[in-house]
């Protein structure tokens, strides 16, 4: 067999093994020239013709893709928006009357605080009170004017709504002396020294 004829016996092998379905048949038959040929008809003159047993073909469909998609990013719960924070009492730039320096603190939020938030109050703009009621007391807060905000945070401790500012005035007594209470008046530190009389001239 030459060359060229090989040639063609191997590309005709290869052709059929990639093209033919894994369940199809492929016969090896010898032309009148004495050349080997492979064909997937089977022939009827030839008793010569041999069956070829053919290995499956790995296949594989275009387009598919074994790698999972990733999973959808859910919607983080801190996100959820708040429309407000406020202080409703003490009014904003109430004057408040308390002789004991106690006062008591209401909030309203909107929407609803939710299950994994709480309120931070701030007196001053220092922190004073953290939780998930929305009434608070405050105690012992000295005379003058004083400004309170809410914050809502998340489970992390991170600020996700502020609210505006509001400023009361706290009216207060000072605690009076007791009546008929004597003062002892100061020592003075160098007390003055009299001197001593003149005699009288001759």
């Amino acid at each position: 067999m030459n060359k060229h004829a090989l040639s063609r016996v191997l590309c005709w092998t290869c052709a059929l093994a990639l093209a033919a379905p894994v369940s199809a048949a492929v016969y090896r038959t010898v032309d009148e020239d004495g050349n080997v040929v492979y064909t997937d008809v089977p022939p009827n003159t030839d008793p010569a013709a041999a069956r070829v047993i053919v290995s499956p073909v790995n296949t594989a469909e275009l387009g598919t893709s074994t790698t999972a998609a990733p999973e959808a990013y859910a919607e983080d719960a801190d996100d959820f928006a708040y429309e407000a924070a406020d202080i409703l009492s003490p009014a904003d730039d109430e004057a408040v009357r308390a002789n004991m320096g106690d006062v008591q603190v209401e909030i309203d939020i909107y929407p609803a605080l939710q299950d994994n938030h709480e309120v931070q109050l701030f007196l001053d703009g220092k922190a004073v009170l953290a939780g998930r009621d929305m009434s608070y007391r405050l105690n012992d807060i000295d005379r003058g004017t004083h400004t309170l905000r809410v914050e809502i945070i998340n489970a992390d401790g991170r600020v996700v709504f502020a609210g505006m500012p509001s400023r009361f005035h706290l009216q207060r007594y000072a605690i009076p002396t007791a009546p008929n209470q004597v003062q002892p008046l100061p020592t003075p530190v160098n007390p003055p020294v009299n001197p001593p009389p003149r005699r009288p001239r001759p």
